[in-house]
């Protein structure tokens, strides 16, 4: 198994702020994802992580990084159409 850092999977979110942004799409809507997931894992306990994260910058910080990276006020107004979502969800299964 090939191990990953958490400075590795940092870059990998700065990558996807990245190729959100240059297909058109709001990254901010993975700030969204990770305010959520770091509000589930509060939920949990302190201290609590789970295995899957053990790699990952902790939520809360990879909420920030992505807040920091669109700060300059580039957002899209792309959004898939319904239509469009059905035919991504068939894609990913």
């Amino acid at each position: 198994a090939t191990a990953y850092s958490r400075d590795a999977e940092a870059q990998a979110d700065a990558t996807a702020v990245a190729l959100l942004e240059a297909a058109g799409y709001d990254p901010g809507a993975l700030g969204d994802f990770f305010s959520r997931l770091a509000q589930e894992e509060e939920g949990l306990g302190l201290g609590f992580i789970p295995g899957y994260l053990s790699t990952h910058p902790p939520s809360a910080e990879r909420t920030q990084m992505v807040e920091a990276a669109t700060r300059d006020g580039r957002v899209s107004n792309r959004t898939l159409t319904p239509r469009a979502f059905l035919e991504l969800q068939g894609i990913c299964g």
